[in-house]
């Protein structure tokens, strides 16, 4: 019997091998994507469970599935399976080379008869809360199908009635692999992500083991004797685990360096469903397939907008060195952080959660030369190690590292705080929040990291996950903490090299309170990005009229959908109110939404310059600054924006916020940077629109060339002293971009 592995990569390239004695020879490849950068994130051999020439089944992240035929090497089928990333297709192992099954992010499972074309799926299941994972054909029961999804439930069907399962089954998280035993009908093993792994007893649909010694379960298998093989994502390792569920072994699996996402599978069906994505920073597993692209836009940002850091380096290093785990925030994410501490000119900063010192010396760049770190750290082998790096870094800044609980250090600490930076055990965020906020100052601000993680444990509100317990109950206390008069908040989500995750920036202020709208539900066709944006606005923005009205408003006039989110217009509200601006520049206003956040941010006798080129658009948007009560604020400029900006007055700008034509994006920031003060800040929304597009280099489209000489001209700017840059990618109802955050100095 020839034994085949086939492997689909990152690059949507399937390769067949050949073992031959104790290695593997390449039979052929075959390019699942020439026209596009689509992943490849599964396939599935025909003939697992009959003796046919076999087909290979690939899905793809832009929601298309591929059939091979592995005798003529040629791809039989190509279709636009989802809407959106199709995360498995399944073969019908009974019925081999005809009937197919696929599920997506969309939300959707589908099954698929190749024999009658592929207009439309014989069948199509729209009942699950989440992506649709994984599909496995029993191998006791030709009409069982077990389904796997991140709602966190396993669904068993009748192949006869696909569209209401025989049972359900809760389990212990998200599912990305399900295996049957092949001798004991009624067990079935999961990998569930960050719940570990589940053992299944289907004749009592009831769960019999789950271990939870796991790092992001992401594969898992067992062979005829039960013995269970089971991979994870960020400890890297394989763990084997006995028939009684003791663990035998413990194995590091790879050592892969550089960003390639495989999946296999060999033909036999022996240890097949082991998965491995090893990257240097590894993924969150929801958006795994675009994590790849997060890493390359971090990259290309880095080469830009990062010195090189021996110190930084070194911090880096003594971690991996030390066995730390690699959950520091990126170089981005801690030049955006000194940033913010600059602009707000802290002079005491507190920190919870040091780790190994790498956001420490990121803050402690930002401080005077009287300045002041306070960094809480609970491990005393990391609160000393973070004191070697810290020490190395900067010398001559004063920075405390104490060890402890820090609930209880907190209670300790006396005088007022500038700024309060929150990366600790999300557990406590929620209490670290509200002790935060006792201990700064007013118009301080307070940074909580990681409040998005994991979306379906975020958007759960069922969740017994002690770290998801501990996310949803930060927005609740925004919520509250807001309504008190004491912060004002909002929350980005962010998007880099480890993930998709958040940020909850809260300044400290005494205002009136807020009236919130709460939403009671969460459509489940909106994206997963949106879902978390409305999610947080529930707690964070609640109803405003002024704000409701400027995008109905937009909408009757046909104005286009591309404003920007309410998370991130309060965000710049928020960075404009930071640095006490009093003379706003905008290019361009569209309908004037954004121009509405940005009036709020100044005081009675401030001035917003607005420039919009459509003179229909410009008529639609002093409208919805009258009707938003801020017109007295706003003066809308007709004409073209750099023909605008050339006809102003010498008097220097404090902020400047730059949504145009993406093509004059580098044009629009050196004329910024020539009409602002120093200690303005400039910032650039939509410098990346689609990463992949972005990253490719026979991309010479307007609009991809003027967003990338933006990155150029901040390394220009930076390196003469003019400018100190950062970027952020973010995800919000519109999916993922940048923007770009730039101080003049």
């Amino acid at each position: 019997m020839k034994q085949l592995l086939g492997l689909v990569d990152a690059e949507g390239v399937l390769s067949v091998d050949k073992f031959s004695e104790s290695s593997l020879s390449n039979l052929y490849t075959i390019d699942c994507s020439p026209h596009s950068s689509s992943l490849a994130l599964s396939l599935d051999w025909s003939n697992l469970r009959c003796d046919t020439d076999p087909q290979i089944a690939v899905s793809m992240s832009d929601g298309r599935a591929i059939s091979v035929n592995t005798s003529t090497q040629q791809l039989v089928h190509d279709w636009q399976a989802h809407d959106y990333e199709t995360w498995i297709a399944a073969w019908d192992h009974y019925s081999p080379n005809h009937i197919l099954y696929t599920g997506a992010d969309d939300c959707v499972f589908k099954a698929w008869d190749l024999r009658f074309g592929l207009n439309a799926p014989v069948s199509s299941n729209k009942k699950f809360d989440g992506g649709v994972t994984t599909i496995s054909n029993s191998p006791h029961n030709q009409n069982e199908l077990a389904v796997g999804s991140y709602d966190e439930t396993l669904r068993i069907f009748d192949k006869r009635n696909l569209k209401t399962p025989t049972s359900s089954i809760k389990t212990s998280g998200g599912i990305w692999r399900i295996k049957y035993h092949e001798t004991d009908d009624s067990k079935l093993v999961m990998a569930n992500m960050y719940g570990g792994f589940d053992v299944v007893d289907l004749y009592s649909s009831a769960i019999v083991h789950t271990n939870t010694h796991h790092n992001l379960a992401y594969g898992v298998d067992w062979n005829k004797e039960g013995l269970i093989m089971s991979a994870s994502f960020y400890d890297r390792k394989g763990r084997m685990v006995s028939k009684t569920f003791r663990i035998l072994a413990v194995v590091s699996l790879f050592s892969i360096s550089d960003n390639k996402h495989v999946t296999f599978n060999d033909s036999s069906g022996c240890f097949s469903n082991l998965v491995s994505t090893q990257t240097h920073h590894t993924p969150t597993p929801q958006h795994s397939r675009q994590t790849e692209a997060f890493t390359q836009v971090d990259n290309f940002s880095e080469q830009h907008i990062i010195k090189p850091d021996a110190a930084l380096d070194k911090c880096m290093q003594n971690a991996a060195n030390n066995g730390l785990p690699d959950i520091s925030v990126s170089a981005i994410q801690g030049k955006f952080l000194m940033i913010q501490a600059k602009m707000m000119r802290a002079k005491r900063v507190l920190e919870i959660g040091t780790l190994a010192g790498y956001s420490s010396i990121w803050l402690s760049k930002a401080l005077p030369a009287d300045g002041e770190l306070i960094s809480l750290e609970s491990n005393e082998k990391f609160a000393q190690l973070s004191r070697e790096n810290i020490a190395y870094a900067n010398p001559s800044c004063r920075v405390e590292v104490k060890h402890g609980a820090a609930l209880e250090t907190l209670d300790t600490l006396q005088g007022a705080f500038d700024m309060v930076f929150i990366d600790a055990d999300k557990m406590n965020s929620a209490a670290y929040l509200r002790k935060a906020v006792d201990l700064t100052r007013p118009g301080a601000v307070i940074y909580v990291d990681n409040t998005v993680r994991n979306y379906n444990i975020l958007l759960d509100e069922h969740t017994q996950d002690p770290y998801g317990i501990g996310i949803r109950a930060v927005y609740p206390a925004l919520q509250q903490l807001q309504d008190q008069g004491l912060i004002e908040a909002t929350n980005i989500q962010i998007c880099s090299s480890k993930g998709h995750d958040g940020l909850a920036i809260a300044p400290h202020r005494n205002a009136s309170k807020l009236s919130l709208h709460y939403p009671q539900y969460l459509p489940i066709q909106m994206s997963i990005y949106e879902q978390v944006d409305k999610y947080a606005e529930r707690f964070l923005i609640g109803e405003d009229d002024g704000l409701g009205h400027a995008i109905e408003n937009c909408t009757q006039n046909g104005l286009p959908p591309i404003r920007v989110s309410a998370m991130q217009g309060k965000f710049i509200m928020m960075q404009a109110k930071l640095i006490g601006a009093r003379r706003i520049l905008e290019v361009v206003t569209l309908g004037g939404y954004s121009t509405i956040w940005l009036a709020r941010a100044l005081s009675h006798n401030g001035e917003l310059i607005s420039c919009e080129c459509s003179s229909a658009f410009a008529q639609v948007a002093r409208s919805n600054v009258e009707y938003a009560k801020v017109a007295p604020k706003v003066d809308i400029r007709v004409g073209a924006a750099l023909e605008t900006i050339s006809r102003l007055d010498d008097i220097p700008f404090d902020f400047v916020f730059i949504d145009a034509d993406k093509s004059n994006s580098p044009n629009y920031l050196a004329e910024s940077v020539k009409r602002t003060r120093k200690g303005a800040m400039i910032v650039i929304d939509n410098t990346i629109q689609d990463a992949r597009s972005f990253l490719d280099p026979n991309n010479m489209t307007p609009n991809v060339l003027g967003n990338r000489q933006v990155y150029k001209l901040l390394q220009e700017y930076e390196a003469r002293g003019e400018l100190i840059a950062t970027h952020q990618q973010i995800a919000n109802e519109k999916g993922t971009d940048a923007f770009v955050l730039a101080v003049r100095v």
